[in-house]
């Protein structure tokens, strides 16, 4: 019996001497005053539970800076014990009826501010495989609360043992949606079974835990060790996926554009950029952006083209451009799937350079139809293979320079903007002057440079004899046709006419100045709207040699020194490689 009224009077006494401190040191704190009240009425009973349940949420909503301290964690703890309460109370109803804590104060005031919603990769395979409609419905109304701010016990019910705030929304009887609070984000991890829930907080701490032991071990300053809080400045750009080795993805979609969504079961939004992604993309007037393999560079240009049509209207003429159809299709992909659907991108191409030539040759009534034939093509297979094993050819090429000397050809002789500007090849003398074709291009010395043009002299000859053309001759007359629209426009107009607003280029490492000139008179000549990704260090195409200081230098001779491009901007963190792999 000594026992039975030692266990009801402790926590009385507990409570007793709490409130006694609280009283002491915050006097004057409204706030407080009002939580003493709200406990004494838990402690005592002396209302129905349900409705004692309602005012201490609401009051929590109203007063968050006071109930996520210390002091007062000890205060609910206290209180809570002195009456205790089940994991399965059930609030379905709590959000359309709920009642006040203190008169005047609205249910609507309490709810939270929600400007995103982040998707793991595991969420959206879930939506996926489900196939009942009425559950996905289910699903879908309790993100939807949560989107609007929703902050009832059934949708936001804390998780005891999360070390980074772990909350619960309750989708059925047994099934339980798991997420945490990122500031002005919510981040659904998983939906699982009610038994499950332990293991899904322990994954979401692991994946934590695993960013914070990256920077321990691999020197990886810019993140810094976290802990239980609601502020995204202290959220890394990156979290782990606690069950592999890889980084964890993240798909981020905006309160406005969730509800049109949701009916496209394939609908997949787009992965959450770092804050140096999101700084690079919002950059003004043209961009240059070098990353490696795997930084996200790829991720960067999709973004940038949904936030210029975003920011200039859907009607925007945008051009996107890469070497292959495979990543022209991929990005096109990634643009209609993710978020921003196909009436967006109306107005949108996706072309490779070879599309981009056909197209302008009927725009400007050009028939080219027995010029350009793939017959006649050579390409660097059909000049090592065939070309560099003639007789004539192998006393001045042996089989180790074969790639320098096609490298020379493409990149200097012929695919220059000092060869476009002229509307030929260079000359020898142009060449070897080392003012037309600077050291810090052309880095081969005045012999190896001789040596290069007496090659180009029987490459020359031999396209001529058999009737030949390659992708420099193309880019060239393509070049050419530009040049003469645009006089023919400044004579016109005034100024030259713009087939696009807008280009883009990915990989952008296989494009010679030809090729980059060529765009450039697309873009109506404007030097602030063009958007660059590559990776000078993973070239594919053979014979281009890529530095971005040669977008630059274009830009100058183009404008006659009057343009002007920043320096690349660099992605450093590799999402596909370990930082091992990496050193």
């Amino acid at each position: 019996q000594r026992a039975a009224i030692a266990v009801a009077v402790q926590p009385l006494i507990r409570g007793k001497l709490t409130r006694s401190r609280v009283r002491r040191d915050f006097p004057d704190f409204g706030c407080w005053r009002n939580a003493i009240i709200a406990l004494q009425r838990l402690v005592k009973g002396n209302e129905p539970r349900k409705v004692q349940f309602q005012s201490w949420i609401q009051l929590k909503l109203a007063n968050p800076i006071v109930f996520q301290s210390e002091e007062f964690k000890i205060l609910e703890e206290a209180a809570l014990a002195t009456q205790g309460y089940d994991d399965d109370f059930n609030e379905e109803d709590y959000e359309k009826n709920s009642i006040p804590a203190f008169p005047g104060m609205k249910p609507s005031d309490s709810a939270g501010r929600v400007c995103t919603i982040l998707f793991t990769s595991g969420i959206l395979n879930w939506r996926r495989k489900v196939k009942d409609q009425k559950y996905l419905g289910m699903f879908r109304d309790r993100i939807d609360s949560l989107a609007r701010g929703g902050n009832s016990y059934c949708l936001s019910k804390r998780l005891k043992g999360s070390n980074h705030g772990a909350l619960e929304t309750k989708l059925d009887k047994g099934m339980r949606i798991i997420w945490t609070q990122r500031g002005m984000e919510r981040m659904i991890w998983f939906v699982c079974k009610h038994d499950h829930i332990t293991k899904c907080v322990e994954l979401i701490d692991k994946s934590y835990d695993r960013v914070v032991k990256s920077r321990v071990n691999y020197g990886l300053q810019e993140w810094e060790e976290i802990g239980d809080t609601d502020t995204t400045a202290a959220e890394p750009d990156m979290l782990a996926s606690p069950e592999q080795n890889t980084p964890l993805k993240i798909h981020s979609v905006s309160v406005e554009a969730l509800a049109s969504s949701w009916n496209d079961i394939e609908w997949r939004p787009p992965l959450k950029l770092t804050a140096v992604e999101e700084e690079i993309v919002n950059l003004p007037g043209t961009v240059l952006l070098l990353g490696r393999s795997g930084t996200g560079k790829t991720l960067c240009v999709c973004n940038r083209m949904a936030r210029d049509r975003q920011q200039y209207g859907t009607e925007l003429r945008q051009m996107f451009v890469a070497r292959t159809r495979r990543l022209c299709e991929y990005v096109k992909d990634l643009q209609q799937r993710e978020q921003f659907g196909t009436d967006m991108l109306q107005h949108a191409k996706f072309q490779t350079m070879e599309e981009l030539a056909h197209e302008l040759f009927e725009q400007l009534d050009v028939n080219t139809s027995e010029v350009w034939k793939k017959g006649t093509y050579v390409d660097f297979k059909r000049f090592r293979d065939e070309f560099a094993k003639g007789d004539r050819v192998k006393q001045i090429l042996p089989q180790r320079k074969i790639l320098l000397m096609w490298t020379q050809i493409r990149s200097f002789i012929k695919g220059s903007y000092e060869a476009v500007s002229r509307g030929r090849p260079l000359e020898e003398a142009e060449y070897l002057d080392k003012d037309v074709i600077e050291k810090d291009r052309c880095r081969l010395k005045e012999k190896e440079r001789a040596d290069a043009y007496k090659v180009y002299a029987f490459y020359r000859a031999y396209l001529k004899e058999a009737g030949l053309w390659d992708e420099m001759d193309r880019a060239a007359y393509v070049a050419r046709l530009m040049v003469a629209k645009r006089n023919r426009d400044i004579e016109e107009y005034g100024e030259p006419q713009a087939l696009c607003q807008r280009v883009y280029v990915d990989e952008v490492q296989d494009i010679t100045q030809a090729e980059m000139a060529i765009l450039f008179y697309a873009a109506g000549g404007k030097v602030d709207s063009m958007f660059f990704a590559g990776d000078n260090a993973q070239s594919v195409s053979e014979g281009v040699d890529f530095r971005f200081a040669e977008v630059r230098s274009l830009v100058h001779k183009i404008t006659s020194n009057q343009g002007r491009i920043e320096r690349p901007h660099r992605l450093e963190r590799n999402f596909r490689s370990h930082e091992r792999i990496l050193r």
